[in-house]
């Protein structure tokens, strides 16, 4: 904020120099400056702006302000006060849009430039009471949203981006480490049926031992779905190819997972 501030200020003062006439510029012109209050930072800091300017485009100026940014009415007496003083230009943030109309009206009656610093006049307004504004030095506060917007999307989404990918990364580690548990249990169990099991269950087959039958260990089939974020949007380097969605698993059915984003 106190960036904009020095920049409005630079550019009011850098710019309201070019106002004057060339009578006026052999005779030195002062402007006057007309602010809210200096008791806010943000008027402090357009007042070092206007101050950089003014000592950048080499032109005089003088500076008044009120007690407070709700002090309306001691506003007007100060720019009708500042107007006895003749300045070259009247450069205004007026508290609101209709306090400093009479007063402005009378400086362009006596032939006086008026800028509009920050923004503050409505022009439809001022026109219909007879002001003329020459231009107004503000900023745009959408495209400024829009910006702060895009830096926090971009700030925190590469904080998001950057912890889930790390947490992904950890959870793809999980299913490998299951594909490798459920290849070792598939690997003891044949060894366990090929060399054990089938020695053990003819003693049952020669009348040795009594009692039910030594079930058989089938081997698991099942393997860890590869991890699936958003069809490759969002981490393609983790996504395996697509295939068929086992109706065993709901939870783990990628298509549910979408629809239940959406």
């Amino acid at each position: 904020m106190k960036s904009r501030a020095l920049s409005l200020g630079l550019a009011a003062a850098v710019i309201a120099a070019g106002l004057a006439t060339a009578a006026e510029a052999a005779d030195k012109p002062v402007y006057g400056v007309l602010l809210k209050t200096l008791s806010n930072p943000f008027w402090g800091a357009m007042e070092q702006g206007i101050r950089d300017g003014a000592q950048a485009a080499d032109v005089e100026y003088f500076m008044q302000a009120v007690e407070s940014d709700q002090a309306a009415e001691p506003q007007l007496n100060t720019c009708n006060t500042m107007l006895e003083r003749k300045p070259a230009v009247m450069i205004t943030a007026a508290i609101n849009s209709t306090i400093l109309l009479p007063c402005l009206k009378q400086a362009n009656d006596m032939g006086m430039p008026v800028v509009d610093l920050d923004a503050n006049l409505d022009h439809a307004i001022a026109a219909k009471a007879g002001v003329k504004i020459a231009f107004t030095i503000g900023s745009d506060n959408t495209a400024a949203g829009g910006q702060g917007a895009d830096y926090l999307v971009s700030k925190l989404g590469k904080d998001l981006y950057d912890r889930l990918r790390t947490f992904t990364n950890h959870f793809s580690d999980i299913g490998k480490s299951l594909d490798r548990a459920v290849e070792s249990y598939n690997r003891g169990v044949g060894s366990l049926e090929a060399r054990v099991l089938v020695t053990a269950r003819k003693f049952k087959e020669r009348g040795a031992i009594a009692g039910e039958e030594i079930e058989i260990q089938e081997p698991v089939d099942k393997s860890a779905r590869p991890l699936s974020l958003d069809e490759g949007g969002l981490f393609p380097e983790l996504v395996a190819p697509a295939e068929p969605e086992d109706d065993s698993f709901p939870l783990l059915n990628s298509r549910s997972a979408s629809a239940g984003e959406t």
